[in-house]
């Protein structure tokens, strides 16, 4: 059967939605919109084309699974979700993608060593408490 699908076009169903995601997660995450520069910008990001990014975001085609996996990482999204909506067996981070000052936070957190994670953690855990 070909790509485009059978007689249900479930396959062409599957492309459309992940395209609505990844649009939603590139609108979430401050990717300008299509038109102004979106595709430019994914193309960069994930080293492709423009011509494939652009497909991608009009459900067209889907990334093959290693660039999907680099996508969900990108966006801090579970692979799952990004490919068919469905969260994960753990559920976690699957249905919200990080902002870029999220993005930045946890990049910075990462940085640092694990004492003082630690104080960081005790910090935020006062702010929030507070």
């Amino acid at each position: 059967m070909s790509e485009k699908g059978d007689k249900t076009g479930k396959p062409h169903v599957i492309r459309v939605r992940f395209a609505q995601r990844l649009n939603e997660l590139c609108d979430q995450t401050g990717i300008p919109v299509s038109g102004k520069g979106r595709v430019v910008r994914l193309s960069s990001l994930f080293g492709v084309t423009a011509m494939c990014a652009g497909s991608w975001l009009k459900g067209r085609t889907m990334p093959r699974l290693g660039k999907a996996q680099e996508m969900a990482e990108y966006f801090g999204v579970e692979l799952e979700w990004l490919l068919t909506g469905l969260e994960s067996a753990s559920g976690e981070g699957a249905d919200v993608p990080l902002t870029l000052d999220e993005r930045e936070l946890l990049a910075s957190y990462r940085a640092l060593d694990p004492d003082t994670r630690q104080v960081v953690l005790k910090q935020m855990r006062g702010l929030c408490d507070g």
